[in-house]
């Protein structure tokens, strides 16, 4: 534990060899800890275009990535950031919530002293643990109250974070009398050496953030941070580019208030109609379909709905590529549903099995809203 304190608290750009495969990316050369990312597993991802390129930001979960923030990989072309999102199973909407944590240059000196010191005790101690119950004392207080030094250390990290969600930017944590400030407010993000300015739209002042507030972020993070505070500026005020909306698209696809062995009846109604070649103009045609299948800014039901079809139009291609999706989902509740459209069964009987499975839990519905 007192090693936990003598890590580098900043972290540099690194050469690395990124391959996207299926539910996961790997990483080779990217640095201790890096070497790869599995869809079901991720917290958050988001993407912005900065100076030097397309960034995706990623938190792969897990007790070791907890308070050091993103992991951030750049990419020069925007088909490589789709290949990574695509990888990972994130849409052009995003992922959960990204989270930075900047440290205090007076704490981390003295964590770092108080760790050296807890960890030479407890060498001490436990090389000299035979001799008397006090050397063996002494490692065990150097243990616990290295831990001690450590979990205080992390509580004050997790009070100062910044906080980038969905609808806007949490800056609570900074204590400069702002809290969460809605991205269509912000109009521009500036910086200089002394302080980082956000201006707001009329009548709301201009946010100012010196920079002695950041500290303990690389400058690449920094830089980054503000990189994500501009692209969803433009993206809330509507000057980036286009997004379609997949619920609206996919309208016919959904259940609605239907029963479920109703809309189950409904879709094998569709995929009979695509069978036999003949035109409903109520339902989607095959490539809409896969559309729907593939589309991670969907709704589960929708991607289960097309999933539902295509493995009675296309079924050998359909199965695979919906096993291949089932692994990717994060939410159970879309895994399971996703992996009971490809086994053969009675409706009545897969109607049970998916209003049981929590597709439509309240659960799901509250993070399907979360995503960023």
């Amino acid at each position: 534990m007192g090693l936990l304190g003598l890590l580098p608290g900043k972290r540099q750009w690194l050469k690395a060899e990124v391959e996207a495969r299926p539910g996961e990316v790997q990483i080779r050369g990217g640095g201790p800890g890096v070497d790869r990312l599995v869809a079901r597993r991720i917290r958050a991802l988001s993407t912005a275009l900065g100076a030097e390129g397309l960034v995706v930001a990623v938190n792969p979960g897990g007790v070791s990535w907890g308070f050091l923030g993103p992991i951030l990989i750049r990419v020069q072309q925007t088909r490589e950031a789709d290949a990574l999102c695509d990888a990972l199973a994130v849409g052009t909407r995003g992922h959960g919530a990204l989270e930075w944590y900047p440290g205090d240059a007076i704490e981390a000196t003295t964590r770092r002293r108080l760790s050296w010191l807890m960890l030479a005790a407890a060498l001490l101690g436990f090389w000299f643990r035979s001799a008397n119950a006090f050397w063996e004392g002494l490692a065990l207080l150097a243990a616990v109250g290295s831990l001690g030094v450590q979990g205080l250390t992390l509580l004050a990290r997790d009070r100062r974070k910044i906080r980038l969600d969905r609808t806007g930017v949490d800056l609570s944590g900074l204590r400069i009398g702002w809290a969460h400030i809605p991205y269509v407010f912000i109009e521009d993000v500036t910086e200089d050496a002394e302080e980082v300015v956000l201006r707001l739209s009329d009548p709301h002042p201009p946010v100012q953030i010196p920079r002695w507030r950041l500290q303990g972020l690389a400058p690449g993070e920094v830089t980054h941070l503000l990189d994500q505070l501009r692209s969803a500026s433009l993206r809330c005020r509507g000057l980036g580019p286009e997004r379609r909306d997949a619920e609206s698209a996919f309208e016919g696809l959904r259940r609605g208030q239907e029963p479920v062995a109703r809309w189950l009846a409904r879709l094998d109604t569709q995929a009979g109609a695509l069978q036999s070649g003949a035109y409903r103009s109520e339902g989607h045609n095959t490539s809409e379909l896969w559309e729907a299948l593939n589309d991670h800014d969907a709704p589960a039901e929708v991607r289960v709905a097309a999933a539902r079809v295509l493995v009675r139009v296309q079924p050998e291609q359909a199965r695979l590529r919906v096993a291949e999706l089932a692994q990717e989902q994060r939410d159970p509740g879309a895994r399971e549903a996703l992996e009971l459209t490809i086994r053969d069964q009675a409706l009545e009987d897969l109607a049970q099995q998916l209003e049981d499975c929590g597709l439509w839990s309240e659960a799901a519905t509250r993070d399907a809203t979360r995503a960023s």
